[in-house]
């Protein structure tokens, strides 16, 4: 099959290289960091100012349709601009339409696909911090193919990534439903408007590591990157030696609830389901034979508890909650049957996820074949 070079059908350009003043209001400053999962997240952004906004955008304005990928650090992951706000961009390539002759639906699958992502693998340069450039990026081999059959792979792909995300919706619904159940038999945690009794949180959870005997060669290490936002969902385990584990960590085991301290805002709360080590930025809840550790960390994951908490958070760019505040804040004690009953409920949910992960699965797997039979 022919290829185009990808400066042939599109402008190339990047975003600013430069590092500006960072505020607490003001226009999205775009990185590799914010392009995730298929789109910009803006909660983890930081902000600029206008006047660094206007220089930064006359180099480079993104507008709606546009693709961004990114070329340091993490690369790779392009995404299709939805453009609800203006922002600017750094360190990411900026791909618009020369002419009318690509479809970029279909440019957006090309460069995603595993034949790009190995290119972009091969080719990536750098020591710490490995990047493709620019050059490289117009240089990129596109398919040389009519728009219409551009048009056809494109369709047949979108009703595949279509579906996945209609489970994905179908997950959301679920957590949703959890979220609301929760409200219904406990009220909200902060106003306790359900006037249970209330404890101390450390005196029913206290911050307690475990003491493991390893008799493995290798152990579980949890990173904060592998628990996915708002759910707790543990999205990939890494096992290492202990030599790798390093001294910034801590011990916990499967009656544990871990609790990221670090940008409380992003909600992060686990269930483990084994033992292991973790980033010293969870802390090692230990619920006592009163407190049901699945009811407890949902109470962490409430949008009231979060609210607080972030509310009582200190640093500007690396936000950590109080701790000293959180070992004093009294929470409501439900009696443990009602606990229980909630952490059935959830388990009945989870069974449901599961069956629901698993469509999603087989999904994926259908799309990535047809990307291998589109593009190699």
């Amino acid at each position: 099959m022919k290829n185009l070079k990808l400066c042939e059908i599109c402008d190339v350009r990047d975003g600013t290289h430069d590092s500006p003043s960072y505020y607490s209001e003001g226009y999205p400053f775009i990185t590799t960091k914010n392009l995730v999962n298929g789109s910009i997240d803006f909660s983890t952004a930081s902000l600029i100012c206008e006047k660094d906004y206007q220089h930064f955008d006359k180099r480079s304005h993104v507008d709606d349709g546009d693709i961004l990928m990114p070329m340091i650090g993490t690369i790779g992951g392009a995404v299709r601009v939805k453009k609800d706000r203006d922002f600017a961009i750094k360190n990411v390539a900026l791909i618009k339409k020369k002419n009318e002759n690509i479809d970029f639906d279909f440019l957006l699958n090309v460069l995603n696909s595993n034949r790009m992502k190995s290119f972009f693998e091969q080719y990536k340069t750098g020591g710490t911090q490995k990047f493709i450039s620019l050059t490289f990026i117009r240089n990129l081999p596109i398919p040389d193919i009519s728009l219409e059959e551009q048009k056809e792979i494109a369709t047949n792909l979108k009703k595949i990534q279509s579906a996945i995300d209609n489970k994905k919706q179908q997950l959301s619904l679920l957590d949703e439903a959890v979220k609301s159940e929760f409200v219904e038999m406990f009220g909200n945690p902060i106003d306790n408007d359900k006037s249970f009794p209330k404890k101390r949180m450390t005196d029913v959870c206290p911050i307690q590591e475990a003491k493991l005997q390893i008799v493995s060669d290798s152990v579980w290490l949890l990173n904060l990157d592998m628990i996915e936002q708002d759910t707790g969902t543990i999205l990939d385990k890494q096992f290492v030696s202990m030599d790798e584990v390093g001294n910034s960590t801590i011990q916990f085991s499967s009656d544990h609830v871990l609790y990221s301290k670090l940008r409380p805002y992003l909600n992060k709360v686990a269930l483990p389901d084994e033992a292991g080590y973790a980033s010293s930025e969870l802390v090692p809840f230990l619920p006592k034979r009163e407190m049901n550790k699945i009811y407890f960390a949902y109470l962490l994951r409430s949008d009231s508890f979060v609210e607080l908490i972030n509310s009582k958070s200190g640093g500007a760019k690396m936000p950590r909650a109080s701790m000293d505040f959180i070992r004093k804040f009294e929470i409501p004690v439900p009696p443990l049957s009602l606990q229980k009953q909630f952490a059935a409920f959830v388990q009945q949910i989870d069974k449901s996820k599961f069956v629901v992960k698993q469509q999603i699965a087989d999904l994926q797997e259908l799309l990535d074949s047809k990307m291998q039979e589109y593009f190699g």
